[in-house]
């Protein structure tokens, strides 16, 4: 069976996930479970400890400063006596990161849970390092003009290698490609790769690495935590396995032994999700994948997705002003919080507002889809189909909007369309179809539905 990986950028656990965070991980989710039947899928999840905003955030709480503190206590509800107990950045970070991992399998994100890890670890640490050696010896590191230990992003040749690549990389939407390149020329040695404080990897004394810079490469660092015990490796038994993998992916040496078969075997990966506002660290991304990974190993798909905005400001947890995932569950449950995610705006790779009477609507398709399928599937006694036999239409649309990213038109078209076009005496073999693709389609969108509408 052909395997299949999927990426995203990690979630910075400063604060509850908002709806925007969510929507990667649900596109991700459908992604997944759209490619489990043909393919053995890893689709990981990590926390991204990395940055000073956990730092600057506990010296304002500790200096009683008090916008920050409503913040935590009335717009992310956190209770009292779970707000006293945290005294530092890491333990202010371990809180959000373990909401996150409890609200995502509330949403039923079919994450690969049990090699989740955080990025403050040692092994992690020693990955990152290597890697800023690899940097190291293809001389792309400089001083640049404000005297900052910088990645060479003016080097000709590299810019003209990486301009090639990107010119070939595929969009889920492709007026994002020209979006993303049109960063390319912001993209300068002007970025200093080392900050003198926060949670990272250490460069040298007193000298940390910048969150931007530390994650290019999570796909492998995701890859070898599934492939190989972590607790079973010294740290230079580790040292040693990275340097051969970097050495593997870059054509310069390749190890006999079947790890680095299993490791490699995962490349590329086939679509990374990414948030478009991070467009400048994809085309960094993009640097670091033509540097030190040969062709055949770089990511060549990307899901781009939109912003929301709310009350005509854009979304934003940490200033007040969004749609909170552990809102959305408590109040509607993890089906119809999936909904609200998949049905505001159009694509998900474009901007959108959110309007909160959106739930109405939802709360309208569930109950007349439960009515028609309650009516006319449930009592069925027939044989469900093994595949459709008459809908062949409806499937080949469903699975293109699916392909395409048209989450709602997909949901739509199974819960209204369908209901709406054969709606009175309808013949067994139809009843076969529909619910087949109910149970197949339904479920990879949103999953326990079927469970749900049959109560």
């Amino acid at each position: 069976m052909k395997k299949f990986l999927i990426s995203l950028p990690y979630m910075y656990p400063v604060c509850p996930v908002s709806i925007d965070h969510a929507r990667l991980f649900v596109i991700a989710d459908i992604i997944a479970r759209y490619n489990r039947e043909k393919s053995t899928v890893f689709f990981p999840i990590a926390a991204h400890y990395s940055g000073v905003t956990a730092d600057i955030i506990m010296d304002k709480i500790r200096g009683k400063n008090q916008e920050t503190i409503d913040l935590y206590l009335k717009y992310y509800k956190m209770p009292v006596s779970d707000f006293e107990g945290i005294n530092t950045s890491v333990a202010l970070l371990d809180y959000y990161s373990e909401q996150m991992l409890n609200d995502l399998k509330q949403l039923r994100i079919s994450c690969d849970y049990d090699n989740f890890y955080k990025t403050n670890s040692d092994k992690y640490e020693l990955f990152v390092k290597v890697m800023f050696e690899q940097y190291l010896k293809k001389g792309v590191i400089i001083s640049n003009d404000s005297d900052e230990l910088a990645l060479d992003f003016n080097n000709a040749d590299w810019r003209e290698r990486t301009r090639d690549f990107m010119n070939g990389m595929e969009f889920i939407q492709k007026f994002h490609k020209k979006n993303i390149i049109g960063s390319f020329d912001t993209l300068t040695e002007d970025f200093g790769f080392i900050r003198s404080y926060g949670i990272g990897t250490s460069y040298a004394p007193h000298q940390i690495i910048d969150p931007m810079f530390d994650g290019d490469f999570f796909m492998l660092f995701d890859i070898i935590t599934r492939e190989v015990n972590l607790d079973d490796y010294s740290d230079k038994m580790f040292v040693d396995l990275v340097e051969n993998v970097f050495k593997a992916v870059s054509g310069e040496f390749y190890p006999k032994d079947d790890i680095y078969d299993r490791i490699l075997s995962w490349l590329p990966c086939n679509i990374f999700v990414c948030e478009e506002h991070l467009k400048t660290w994809i085309v960094k991304k993009a640097f670091s994948e033509v540097l030190l990974l040969m062709p055949e190993y770089r990511t060549n798909n990307y899901f781009i997705t939109g912003l929301g905005r709310k009350d005509n400001k854009r979304m934003s947890s940490s200033r007040g002003n969004a749609v909170l995932l552990k809102d959305l569950l408590e109040q509607h449950g993890s089906i119809k919080a999936r909904m609200c995610i998949l049905l505001c705006g159009g694509h998900p790779s474009k901007n959108y507002n959110y309007d909160d009477g959106l739930i109405k609507i939802i709360d309208k398709i569930i109950s007349k889809f439960q009515r028609y399928y309650c009516k006319n599937l449930l009592k069925y006694d027939g044989k469900m189909n093994s595949k459709v036999k008459t809908l062949e239409k409806e499937e080949a649309t469903i699975k293109r909007y699916i392909k395409d990213g048209y989450y709602g038109q997909a949901i739509n078209t199974l819960m209204v369309d369908i209901p709406g076009t054969y709606k009175n005496n309808v013949a067994d073999d139809i009843r076969e179809d529909i619910c087949y693709l109910c149970e197949k389609y339904l479920e990879i969108l949103l999953p326990g539905i079927m469970t749900y509408i049959k109560e």
